[in-house]
């Protein structure tokens, strides 16, 4: 398989993964699933937004909060 084509089935892999984690409302692991995957693609935008709202919806606003500011400094 082309590189593209591996890089898409284990992007869907991951994301199901998320989105298991987040239907039974486990969004500490969500969050942390994604926070690898923002580190593999720093420029997805909507992962690290998905990111930051499952860090808040497991409590971890301030985690959260930091990292933003911390992102918002380098853009």
């Amino acid at each position: 398989l082309e590189r593209q084509t591996l890089h898409k089935l284990w992007l869907g892999a991951v994301l199901n993964l998320v989105e298991g984690f987040e239907a039974h409302e486990n969004f500490l692991q969500a969050a942390r699933v994604l926070e690898k995957l923002h580190a593999a693609e720093p420029l997805a935008e909507d992962h690290f937004r998905r990111y930051l709202k499952n860090l808040a919806l497991s409590e971890q606003q301030d985690k959260a909060r930091e990292i933003f500011e911390q992102h918002e400094k380098i853009l």
